[in-house]
């Protein structure tokens, strides 16, 4: 019987928290950290159509590339990650980043490699050739910089702490613990790095996409279509920016210069 009323009194608790919880999350600090997620996503997503689309004028690459065959898949994990992070599963986000690095890496791997090879013929090499559990074909992409693979290499072995059980997972656990903002109790102290993390993911997975569909498709997205949004929020991209300042000699972009200047 004791351990009924302890149970009775734990769930008045957690009652009691809970409603102080749901007011804490209509303040700023919640819900500018929600925003940005829901932004981030949004721009992340918009941008992966964008590139499906533009790259249908080549048909055979679009038809035939396992990138674009995955486009809808990693719009699929990006939501998925809102829907964690909105929810306060923040480790379960995490392991989605890794599977959505492991994937972009592998399909540009793979298009790069098959490339005059049908999408039939990808999938099998995926398959057969290409090691699981592993980013090791990041080093073997053409057009990546020494920089870019390193920063990979560091984001996902952070994440990789995430995948199985580790010491960093559960001293996290412990330390939100302590701190009174455990496991759907989260604050935007929890989510504010979360949300860092994720926006240098995707500027590296926007960076991969780019190099997958080929400059002269993406030099016309960057002058017809992301230059004219402004508060699209991977202008403030690592690489991305890196991408961009490729297309600065376009007579395109340099006459929107002087008409906006």
């Amino acid at each position: 019987m004791s351990d009924f009323y302890l149970f009775g009194d734990y769930s008045e608790i957690y009652t009691k928290k809970r409603i102080e919880y749901e007011q804490y999350k209509k303040t700023p600090l919640y819900l500018n950290e929600i925003k940005y997620t829901n932004n981030l996503v949004s721009d992340f997503n918009e941008t992966i159509l964008a590139c499906m689309l533009y790259s249908t004028r080549d048909y055979d690459y679009f038809h035939n590339s396992l990138l674009m065959w995955g486009g809808l898949e990693i719009i699929d994990s990006a939501e998925c990650i809102r829907e964690n992070i909105q929810n306060g599963y923040l480790n379960p986000a995490k392991r989605e980043i890794r599977y959505m690095m492991e994937t972009i890496i592998k399909y540009v791997f793979v298009d790069q490699e098959c490339k005059d090879l049908p999408l039939d013929k990808k999938i099998d090499y995926l398959n057969k050739e290409v090691p699981r559990s592993s980013i090791s074909p990041i080093n073997n992409i053409k057009g990546l910089k020494k920089e870019f693979i390193d920063e990979v290499n560091q984001i996902y072995g952070t994440l990789c702490q995430y995948v199985h059980p580790s010491k960093t997972q559960i001293s996290e656990y412990l330390g939100r613990e302590k701190r009174g903002s455990s496991f759907t109790f989260e604050t935007h102290k929890e989510i504010n790095p979360l949300n860092k993390l994720l926006f240098r993911s995707f500027d590296i997975f926007l960076t991969l996409v780019f190099i997958g569909i080929g400059m002269p498709t993406t030099g016309d997205l960057f002058i017809y279509v992301f230059d004219d949004k402004p508060e699209w929020k991977f202008h403030k991209g690592k690489f991305t920016q890196q991408i961009s300042r490729m297309f600065d000699y376009k007579v395109e972009r340099q006459n929107k210069n002087k008409h906006s200047s």
